[in-house]
């Protein structure tokens, strides 16, 4: 199975865009440590605070969980020689372990969090969008990508949702 994850993944890896990565780099950095504090600001805007707390809770889990998992498993990032040309060159950014996607955990707990709490399910489009871009940019495979957003799903749902709950309430 890990022969395959690299096979498919390294297609994304060589893929050169063009100018497409430009827009690109919004999904691959939404939910890294450049866009979270932004997204946790946004929430506290539009949402309140007690429903970006309850937030935040859940990017803690996620942050503690994703980690945890990456020092068990130890597995290493594509490496950069392997990327197609990019007009942007930003795989630098990370260098601690590829599985599971933190990234991807983030965007599931992001995009899951926001459609309960507007009721608009179609937000979730867009984690696709941020684990294609991770993968597309060299910082992961795409199965580090997938069980990351499993991940971000199982912290959704049993801590961040039951804990905006219990805020809002």
């Amino acid at each position: 199975a890990l022969g395959r994850d690299v096979a498919w993944s390294t297609k994304i890896h060589r893929l050169s865009l063009g100018g497409l990565d430009y827009p690109l780099l919004v999904p691959a950095l939404l939910t890294s440590y450049v866009g979270v504090p932004l997204i946790l600001l946004g929430m506290v805007l539009c949402m309140g605070w007690r429903s970006a707390a309850a937030y935040l809770v859940g990017v803690l889990a996620t942050l503690l969980s994703t980690s945890g998992i990456k020092r068990v498993t130890n597995r290493e990032r594509p490496r950069v020689e392997h990327l197609g040309p990019r007009q942007v060159s930003i795989r630098g950014m990370e260098t601690n372990k590829s599985f599971p996607s933190g990234d991807s955990a983030q965007a599931c707990l992001f995009f899951g969090f926001v459609a309960a709490h507007t009721g608009n399910p179609w937000i979730c489009f867009g984690l696709p969008a941020v684990m294609f871009a991770r993968v597309y940019f060299g910082f992961h495979f795409i199965a580090d990508t997938v069980f990351g957003a499993w991940v971000g799903f199982l912290i959704l749902v049993s801590i961040a949702l039951p804990a905006q709950l219990l805020l809002v309430a």
